[in-house]
This record gives C-alpha cells, structure tokens and sequence, in this order.
C-alpha cells in the first residue's frame, strides 16, 4: 500500500521490486512495512532493517539493494556523518602534518557540506521538506587545482577552496511575479575564499597546509572563527572598493529557506 503525503492509500502489487519501484523515486519517501521484512521474499535478506537484498533475476549472484529514504533515514544519515567527522577529527589533530588524515579531514568538514536538493522557491516542483537533504562528503575532489612551473622551473602545487555559500540573490516567483530575493541558508555550492589560497610543492603537501588554514578559520561546526586576522590581498582590496563605489538599488526582500515563506 503506498500512503501519499494526503493520506490517500494506493494498492500496490504482491511483487517486493515493483511496488518499490512504482513508488520509489524523488521526491517520494519510501518506507518499508514491518510485516515485509516478515514475509521476504526467497533469498531476499535485510540491512539494518531499512533497506532489502533482493537477488537480481539473470543468474548472476548479483543483489539489487532497495533503500528505504525517509525523514528518519536522513536525519540518521547526518548522524552518522557528523559523527564520521568527529572520528576524522580525532585523527587529524594529533598528527596534523599526515597526508591521509588531512585529506579525510577536508573531505569531511562540515565547512563544505551543501544541500542536495537546488529546486527554488516559485519552482514547479518546489518542496520545502527536502531543504535539508546535504552532500556530506567529498569535497576534497571539488579543491580546484592548478599545477605550474615557478620562474626557476619547479613545480608548483595551486589549491583553491572555498566553503559553502549561505545567501545567493536570485529571480523567482513570488505570488505569481517573478523578482529579485535574497535567499538566506541556501547553502547550495562553494565560494573561493582567497584565506584559503594554497601554494605547495606537491599535492599532499598542500592538502596538508590547506587543512591548517581551514581549522584556522572555520571550527568543527563549519563556523567562521570570528576576529582571525588575515591579510587582504590587493586585487581584492580593489574589488571591494569597486563594489562599495557602485550605485545600488534598494536591497531585495530576504526570504529564509528555513522556514516555508512562499
């Protein structure tokens, strides 16, 4: 029986793979009953109880896992990935200077965790429940790198890396009309944060160096550190003096993804 988010109850079919998939799919959650885990199917086995090994029909030994994905799944999902970053964290500290444990570290940060979910407010298929879906790992392959040869012919190392953006302005449908809003804890992509700039002679010695500037400025909980001093590069000197010289307009209404406004 699928149970939509009405309350209105479907039939579905004896068969466990095509009721799952007649159900299954964004932005539907899926939960199994406790009487399937009772009744399996033959050689079809549980994981955790929210999740169901169904062998593949080709012979090939293969098993098909279907996942249960509901509120609780990912809320004990996040769970586990902070507490996967705590034990990264434990790690790393003692033995900064180790390639593997900074690398974990990065990947792991909550500094750099996003939302999975991009659909906007005024959209078709806007869903304010789905905000808090996030990419809770792997970061360190989204670093953009760029190696050079310095002026004596070494090679140089270039990491960029920035974490997750909290505010965007963007045009979307309010009230049927389509205007200019700042979307506050969108959290949805990265920033290049020039405080993080690395320069290493190869790339584990910058990914070791970059974990330092990042716990240097950002704390466990993917917080800016207030009051760190860094220098301001002179390019961004002039870019700022640039911006703070231009005329604006008056500042677009705040909307905040925390809470279902539109």
């Amino acid at each position: 029986m699928a149970v939509g988010p009405d309350g209105t109850a479907t039939p579905l079919g004896p068969d466990l793979e095509d009721a799952y998939d007649a159900v299954c799919g964004d932005p539907a959650d899926v939960a199994f009953d406790p009487s399937v885990f009772q009744h399996l199917p033959e050689g079809a086995h549980s994981f955790l109880g929210s999740s169901i090994g169904v062998p593949t029909q080709d012979g090939s030994g293969s098993v098909r896992l279907l996942l249960a994905h509901t509120d609780e799944d990912r809320l004990r999902s996040l769970e586990d990935a902070w507490d996967d970053f705590l034990d990264a964290d434990a790690a790393w500290r003692p033995n900064p200077a180790d390639f593997y444990n900074s690398w974990t570290w990065l990947d792991r940060h909550p500094a750099f965790w996003i939302r999975s979910v991009r659909t906007l407010p005024g959209d078709e298929d806007w869903d304010h429940d789905r905000l808090w879906r996030w990419e809770t790992s792997g970061y360190c392959a989204k670093i953009y790198l760029v190696p050079f040869r310095d002026d004596d012919g070494q090679v140089v190392v270039s990491l960029e890396a920035g974490g997750r953006v909290r505010t965007e302005q963007r045009h979307i449908a309010v009230d049927g009309e389509r205007q200019w809003v700042t979307l506050l804890n969108t959290y949805w992509t990265h920033f290049h944060d020039y405080r993080l700039d690395t320069q290493a002679p190869t790339y584990e010695d910058g990914i070791v160096h970059l974990a330092g500037l990042v716990d240097r400025f950002f704390d466990t909980e993917g917080n800016e550190r207030p009051g760190v001093d860094h220098e301001v590069p002179q390019w961004v000197a002039e870019l700022e003096s640039r911006i703070a010289d231009r005329p604006h307009d008056k500042a677009p209404p705040e909307v905040d993804l925390y809470r279902p406004h539109l």
